[in-house]
């Protein structure tokens, strides 16, 4: 390719090999662990733009969420001068697309809209920071990339053992894929001075996970990593079949606009077997609701959160009144407030066993549901962050608040057992689907 394409981008030595490796079809995928501020993003872009003038056809740049594509690149104007001006054809602002002159689309997406990918023919992606995106948004992707025979990059920083390091892992021992984990030590672009100003001004799990690419830490301000941690050790994360002779509970967290989340459970003493987890991007309710009615199974109660009481527009009434109306047997969680229910779910999950096949993606939202963290004041806030994890988290949370009563140190009423009473006494016949 002419070099006045890479112009005003001067890659330096160690960008230099993942941008040789695609360009000149070496590999057709590639993994760079970099730690901030070591320009992956920059590199990433950079090659795109390339693979796309040499090649017409659609090129996706996946950021976490939409947002932060609009805020990283398209409105990054020294990244966008790294787009020499014979490339560009137009732009269109509202969706953030590129046109080419060769016809080549380039267009920054958020991987909280995976679901949207569906149906699309991308012969290349990059998948910018890649351990905070949606995990199924590759899962998305990747069917289409090996029938087109397109390629694709990664690039990130860690944030714990999750699903990047599981991509990590596979990709480092695989020879036709390029990887590169550099920390500050391996690129010398940061001076000591800006590195011991952010080491004092940062959490100091944060820093080594940013600066030096730990995997060995947890994800950034997780909330129930050491109950996770603990689930897996004791062998509570393992295949567990439906049991026919048991009724089956489910546990709702629907967005507005994003994902949606329903665990299945059934109940044997003070234990809870999650044998199944139901998640969709961008459904409406009546899809939802179809899609729990085809599960075959003994379902006898579905708990809400308290806003499902709430109308909505685009059926006419309540989704609590909607979900009835269908035959859904309902009720609503207790609302205790948040915090408050992070608490108690922390305590319950010990009390848990999970089906590692049925429930592995809201295994991984558990994994990664973390607290916002305040890039400004370089802490820790407070209130969770709102992401791909959190309807799972906050489903799993209404279950928790449900099962209160199995915790040794509460003295709450058993909503499950008077369920159960209810259904013995004949007063309260099981709903099946």
């Amino acid at each position: 390719m002419p070099e006045k394409l890479l112009l005003p981008f001067l890659p330096r030595e160690y960008q230099k090999g993942i941008i040789d490796s695609l360009t000149n079809g070496i590999t057709k995928r590639a993994f760079l662990v970099w730690h901030r501020r070591s320009g992956k993003d920059a590199t990433s872009f950079v090659t795109l733009l390339l693979m796309a003038a040499k090649t017409p056809g659609i090129y996706y740049y996946v950021f976490p969420t939409y947002t932060q594509g609009k805020k990283i690149l398209w409105d990054n104007k020294e990244m966008m001068e790294f787009m020499h001006p014979s490339l560009k054809k137009s732009m269109n602002h509202s969706e953030m697309k590129i046109e080419l002159n060769n016809g080549s689309i380039i267009q920054i997406i958020g991987s909280d809209r995976y679901d949207s990918l569906r149906g699309t023919n991308p012969r290349g992606v990059v998948m910018s920071e890649y351990a905070f995106q949606h995990p199924l948004a590759w899962e998305t992707l990747r069917p289409i990339l090996a029938v087109n025979g397109g390629w694709a990059i990664f690039n990130t920083t860690p944030n714990g053992k999750n699903h990047a390091y599981d991509l990590w892992e596979y990709a480092k021992e695989r020879d036709d894929w390029y990887t590169s984990r550099l920390g500050v030590g391996d690129t010398a672009v940061l001076t000591d001075e800006i590195l011991e100003s952010e080491k004092e001004s940062m959490d100091p799990q944060m820093f080594l996970q940013e600066y030096y690419c730990s995997w060995d830490i947890g994800a950034h301000g997780a909330y129930y990593s050491d109950q996770m941690k603990w689930l897996r050790e004791n062998h509570r994360i393992i295949s567990i079949p439906y049991d026919p002779a048991l009724p089956v509970i489910t546990y709702w967290d629907i967005g507005q606009r994003d994902f949606s989340a329903v665990w299945f459970a059934q109940k044997i003493g003070s234990e809870v077997r999650f044998i199944d987890y139901y998640e969709a991007a961008n459904k409406g309710f009546d899809e939802i609701c179809t899609a729990i009615s085809t599960k075959d199974y003994n379902i006898i109660m579905n708990w809400m959160p308290h806003d499902f009481k709430h109308r909505e527009y685009m059926i006419g009434e309540s989704r609590f009144k909607y979900a009835k109306r269908l035959g859904f047997k309902c009720d609503i969680v207790p609302n205790i407030g948040k915090m408050e229910g992070i608490d108690v779910t922390r305590r319950f999950l010990k009390k848990c066993f999970f089906d590692k096949d049925k429930c592995k993606q809201g295994i991984k939202c558990l994994e990664h549901y973390h607290k916002e963290y305040d890039e400004i004041n370089k802490v820790f806030m407070k209130t969770p962050k709102h992401d791909w994890s959190s309807h799972a988290a906050d489903a799993m949370r209404y279950s928790a608040v449900v099962h209160r009563d199995i915790l040794p140190e509460e003295e709450q009423v058993s909503f499950l057992d008077a369920l159960f009473q209810e259904d013995n006494n004949g007063s309260n016949p099981f709903c099946n689907f």
